[in-house]
């Protein structure tokens, strides 16, 4: 079983590879589309990009927390 803090990881790498997609994805067909295609684009980026900073946060609490006990393991 997969703890928190790895699940955490491995969906942070997932939405990068998102983001990598989308982006490739975009380069390829840039120009070419839409204005209401673009917009659509624009708002899947945000929406990961929203993801990801949420999940750096989560990483950094989760990192804090297990810090402190260690901490508290070796000052025993």
């Amino acid at each position: 079983m997969k703890n928190s803090n790895s699940q955490t990881v491995e969906l942070y790498t997932n939405t990068y590879n998102i983001e990598k997609a989308i982006t490739n994805c975009h380069k390829q067909t840039g120009d070419g589309l839409s204005p209401e295609a673009q917009d659509a684009f624009m708002d899947i980026m945000a929406e990961v990009y929203e993801i990801r900073r949420t999940l750096q946060t989560q990483m950094s609490e989760d990192n804090k927390k297990r810090v402190a006990e260690l901490k508290k393991q070796r000052s025993r």
